[in-house]
């Protein structure tokens, strides 16, 4: 089951542009951190055990087919601890793990992330 802005107590107004553009920009960053950490994580285990069989794909469809690795979408909760943090906070973890990943995989121009929760989001 996906999560709402309104689902997390936010509550989007017409009048309000601007409010709702911040309130989304702070859920869109949330569901961005989840998917940094995992990633971030996944690959230190990998580095450690100086596994190479974690491919792109992989990585892929783990951020799609979340329910069949678990039976409930573990992207919210991982992405519910983002949520609160303030905007600035945000930014140094994104800046953070994206140079986390470009330590680990220095070759890879390319971060595939994909954020299905968004269709949700906006309805």
């Amino acid at each position: 089951m996906d999560i709402t802005i309104e689902d997390l107590g936010f509550k989007l107004v017409p009048s309000k542009p601007q409010e709702n553009s911040n309130i989304a920009l702070i859920y869109t960053r949330a569901m961005l951190l989840s998917r940094l950490f995992i990633l971030t994580k996944l690959l230190e285990f990998h580095r450690s055990n100086n596994s190479t069989n974690f491919t792109p794909m992989q990585w892929l469809l783990m951020q799609l087919l979340q329910l069949q690795i678990h039976d409930e979408d573990f992207w919210i909760s991982i992405a519910s601890d983002f949520y609160n943090l303030d905007p600035l906070c945000q930014d140094e973890l994104v800046t953070e793990f994206i140079k986390k990943f470009q330590s680990f995989v220095p070759d890879q121009k390319q971060l595939p992330i994909a954020i299905d929760e968004s269709q949700s989001a906006i309805e």
